[in-house]
């Protein structure tokens, strides 16, 4: 059985409290028994709302629909009743927070983003409550917090909206920590080749050797973990999100095997992109692959999978 009090450090309303200082602006909406089932129920129906702005994604869906559409829909009338659902608080909660954030958020769950469904919009940015809904029911990763947070009842389900920020990938990293100490470092947009990332590499440790020990060590109650990072250009590191140490986390440019190995060695050991054709496939093109291959593949089968596809 899942270890409930490891899997409460790692979900974002708990760790969020602790790096507050480092974390863009972050509300939490707590998730209701309705809000729940909906979310866990096949299909993707959205909520219904008569006040939807011109750009909510269910305005445009209403409006490429056709005529020939009628008799189809006439057919189904009693079956569409029954899954028309409404969220109006929750829309109320979502519309007060967009304002609050100028106008655009990112939303994610307890421990994951809808990263995977960043397809269907184009873009992770939410800019109105149907964007918020749309990708929190279809993506996977989310539906399946939902479904671990009904196996743990000491975890409450949250939505979580963070004010927008425009990040450049070439400064996310993925460190990995033991006893408080930084250990390792990857760039975190393994598809890419970042000249200046090789260049810098005495900075960027001195900067991220610095953060954990000023921000993090001692402050947080688990010994091994990994963490994703943000470094911005004023030089502050800000925390993207916070993940246990175990087989399903982000290794970037690491194996499991090699993080082992240097979690119990005091040198901090930095790893890049260093040449053009060393680059990983983007972990965006898994999410386009059909689901059953992506239950079936680990992190590096998928990359030698992509990786043979482009060859």
């Amino acid at each position: 059985m899942e270890d409930a009090e490891t899997s409460l450090y790692f979900s974002i309303d708990f760790w969020y409290h602790i790096f507050r200082e480092n974390t863009v602006r972050t509300r939490f909406i707590d998730v209701s028994t309705e809000f729940l089932d909906y979310m866990l129920r096949d299909g993707v129906v959205l909520p219904h709302n008569p006040n939807m702005e011109r750009d909510d994604p269910r305005v445009q869906n209403t409006e490429i629909e056709s005529d020939s559409e009628e008799s189809e829909k006439e057919e189904d009338e009693a079956e569409e009743e029954e899954e028309v659902y409404h969220f109006h608080e929750l829309e109320e909660q979502i519309q007060d927070t967009l304002d609050d954030f100028g106008g655009e958020c990112f939303v994610r769950s307890n421990w994951s983003s809808t990263k995977d469904a960043s397809w269907i919009l184009g873009s992770l940015k939410c800019s109105t409550p149907g964007h918020v809904l749309l990708l929190l029911k279809t993506s996977d990763r989310v539906c399946a917090d939902f479904n671990r947070v009904s196996a743990l009842p000491s975890v409450s389900p949250v939505i979580a909206l963070q004010r927008w920020c425009n990040y450049f990938p070439s400064m996310e990293f993925c460190l990995y920590i033991a006893d408080g100490s930084l250990k390792a470092v990857s760039q975190r947009d393994t598809s890419v080749f970042y000249p200046f990332l090789v260049k810098e590499k005495d900075a960027i440790c001195s900067l991220l050797t610095a953060f954990v020990a000023d921000r993090v060590k001692g402050r947080f109650p688990v010994v091994r973990f990994a963490m994703d990072v943000y470094i911005d250009k004023k030089e502050k590191v800000w925390v993207v999100n916070v993940e246990a140490y175990d087989d399903a986390m982000n290794t970037g440019l690491f194996s499991k095997e090699e993080l082992d190995a240097i979690m119990d060695k005091e040198e901090l050991v930095y790893r890049v992109v260093e040449e053009e054709g060393s680059t990983l496939p983007s972990e965006q093109l898994f999410y386009q692959l059909p689901l059953d291959m992506q239950k079936l593949s680990s992190d590096k089968e998928v990359a030698e999978f992509i990786s043979n596809l482009k060859q």
